[in-house]
């Protein structure tokens, strides 16, 4: 594993979909902006989720029957909650997954949207029970 992430772009991570897409895992790091549609395959959590969540992942990941790759994280822009989250994944998680690089989506969501914006399999629709943070009364 990388001491500090790699930053990719959306063709890059397109061209892991489609070809390795067992080698790899997308986490979406938004939170109140998640909502709407995401990366295909990806899987939400917020940056600001307690740590605990993060080493869980990295377990899970360690024990899938082929061990990412890559895992490639993002949040809407990837100026700021997407890096600095996959810097944190590699202090905390290193040594749980010492052979997968860690990356951050060069612009976020809104790059990768703009990217794919005419080729719908790269973007899925949100599951209305993924962007509902809070229970309706």
């Amino acid at each position: 594993m990388s001491k500090s992430p790699t930053c990719v772009s959306p063709k890059e991570v397109g061209d892991w979909i489609v070809n390795r897409p067992d080698e790899i895992s997308i986490v979406d790091v938004r939170d109140v902006d998640f909502f709407g549609d995401k990366v295909v395959g990806s899987r939400n959590i917020p940056h600001n989720a307690p740590l605990a969540y993060f080493d869980l992942f990295a377990k899970e990941m360690k024990n899938r029957p082929i061990v990412p790759k890559r895992i490639f994280f993002h949040c809407n822009l990837c100026e700021d909650r997407g890096p600095t989250t996959a810097e944190m994944f590699i202090r905390r998680c290193q040594n749980i997954l010492p052979n997968t690089e860690i990356c951050y989506i060069e612009g976020g969501w809104q790059g990768w949207k703009n990217y794919y914006k005419d080729d719908p399999t790269f973007i899925e629709p949100i599951p209305r029970e993924e962007s509902d943070s809070e229970s309706e009364d």
